[in-house]
């Protein structure tokens, strides 16, 4: 089976100030401010994760993220939201085909594209 993965990045819609949880607020919200305004995506971003696979698909979305750019997401976020999409995938499968068993959430493990 083999699983392709989609990621899409958009800003998010959640208002930074009032929002950002840090010890510091306001300094946490003025640097992901100035990083929105450096041009930095992934400052305060909204993500999904699709996996697809022979018709069925599978997602997962965050939103409002905050990372230092798209190094940071893909290291923190990405591997685990592939996870999920793959689980969900899974369900999708499952749910349409009674003989396919839903795949165990096992973390980290799988790259761009996983063939069994």
């Amino acid at each position: 089976m083999k699983v392709t993965y989609e990621v899409e990045i958009q800003p998010s819609d959640i208002p930074v100030r009032g929002t950002a949880m840090d010890l510091y607020d306001k300094e946490c919200e003025e640097r992901i401010l100035q990083q929105i305004r450096n041009g930095n995506e992934y400052a305060w971003c909204d993500a999904l994760v699709t996996a697809e696979s022979g018709g069925y698909t599978g997602v997962m979305s965050l939103g409002a993220i905050s990372c230092s750019g798209r190094k940071e997401f893909e290291e923190v976020f990405l591997p685990s939201m592939k996870d999920e999409a793959l689980f969900s995938l899974g369900q999708d499968m499952a749910a349409h085909d009674g003989t396919i068993e839903t795949p165990a959430y096992c973390g980290n493990a799988y790259p761009n594209e996983h063939q069994e």
